[in-house]
């Protein structure tokens, strides 16, 4: 498994994941396994078409809808591996199957990258206001005459 992570404007990022056949081989081998028991092809018994048979029927659809699902699975490998740290929801741009492999092609946004500057040694100037007697009754003033008792 080859990854390529392209930084784009800010922080999005594109990884670009290049996986060879004979890595894909156990994820469509499984996935072959698991649809057998549910085939119905003429000539044979429910479940009892034999595998080679599945991949010449059927094995273009199933490897294609089969990519997307490897894609997340690599990704959160890569994920792990790499410690990446992802903001939201990854974008899958797309999943490509070649004679050699596939290419996947994901989309994401990471946290902001930043240097933290010396901050202790900055000096606030705190503005100080001495309150006077004058001030409470004008303010309790103002409170009272916001008051307005109900009425039944």
């Amino acid at each position: 498994m080859e990854k390529n992570i392209k930084a784009f404007e800010g922080c999005e990022r594109e990884l670009e994941i290049i996986v060879s056949n004979s890595e894909l081989e156990p994820y469509f081998d499984k996935e072959y396994k698991e649809i057998q028991p549910t085939v119905e092809l003429k000539g044979f018994r429910k479940g009892k078409v034999p595998i080679k048979l599945i991949k010449q029927f059927y094995g273009k659809k199933i490897e294609k809808d089969l990519l997307h699902d490897i894609s997340q699975d690599l990704l959160n490998d890569i994920i792990k591996e790499d410690n990446l740290k992802i903001v939201g929801e990854p974008r899958f741009k797309s999943a490509d199957k070649t004679p050699e492999g596939a290419i996947f092609k994901i989309v994401y946004e990471t946290i902001p990258e930043f240097e933290l500057q010396d901050y202790r040694s900055l000096q606030l100037d705190e503005p100080v206001h001495n309150v006077n007697d004058e001030e409470i009754d004008e303010y309790l003033e103002d409170l009272s005459l916001e008051w307005v008792p109900r009425t039944c």
